[in-house]
Formats: C-alpha cells, structure tokens, sequence
C-alpha cells in the first residue's frame, strides 16, 4: 500500500508544512477570540476582576443589553428572511413539485432518423445486453455489431 503524505512528512514542500503550521495558529487565535467571553467570565469568578466593578459600577451591562438588543434583532431578521424565501417558494412552485420537469421520452422513430438506421434494427439493438457502436467524425453511425 503506499505511503499517504500524513506518514511521509519528509516529501512535503516547505510551503506545505508552514502552510499548515500557519493555518494552526490562525484558527487557535480565532479559537481564543470566540473564547475570549468564556475566559473573562472565569477570570471574574477567580476574582481577577470583579464581575460587580465591570457590570455594575461601571455601567457594562448597558453595553450587554445593546449587544443583546443587536443579536436578537439580526436573528429575528434572518428568521424573517428565511420565512420569506419559504413563503415564496410555496407561492412559485405550489404544494406540488412543478420543479421536476421530466422531458418527453424519445420515440424510436426520431432516434432512427436522426441516426440515421432502420427503426426495426434500431428497436433490436435496444433489446440486446451488448453493442458496439462505431460512429465517424460527425456522429454518423458507420456499422453496428452486438
């Protein structure tokens, strides 16, 4: 079996290895940015500053509720956008599936002009398990074997 790149680390290039290293670090700081609430709300409960002197004393829940106000406001939008396109696809298409367009199948007769074969030996052909087709450069069919 042979060696997959994951157990070869020797045949990567340069850039594929700091490539990935750097995609590492980019995606722990972002890890971290998300984190940061997580963290600053333990840090509070560690008494590295008091919950009270942010939240509290120096107004900080004011910013929370505006954020909050923001956060519930882009949700509610996007719920609303949502039923939108629903409604409007329940007005185009109908409690039915007018989306499914199936073409008309196509008669042997049109395949057997437009191949330009005998539809009786055409209608064999489709019966058999195996053919061989040989066509020239503009699609004409030159012979058929089954």
């Amino acid at each position: 079996m042979p060696q997959t790149i994951i157990n070869r680390p020797d045949l990567q290039t340069y850039q594929q290895k700091y490539g990935q290293s750097l995609i590492t670090v980019l995606f722990w700081v972002i890890f971290f940015f998300f984190m940061r609430p997580l963290i600053s709300i333990v840090g509070w409960f560690f008494g590295v500053q008091l919950f009270t002197d942010i939240m509290i004393e120096q107004g900080g829940y004011h910013a929370l509720l505006a954020l909050l106000a923001w956060y519930f406001g882009i949700i509610f939008l996007m719920g609303l956008v949502l039923e939108g396109w629903s409604l409007y696809n329940l007005y185009r298409y109908g409690r039915n599936e007018k989306r499914i367009h199936h073409p008309e199948p196509v008669k042997v007769a049109a395949l057997a002009q437009h191949f330009q074969v005998d539809a009786d030996r055409l209608r064999e052909l489709q019966t058999v398990k195996r053919v061989i087709l040989e066509h020239d450069v503009n699609g004409k069919l030159i012979s058929n074997l089954s």
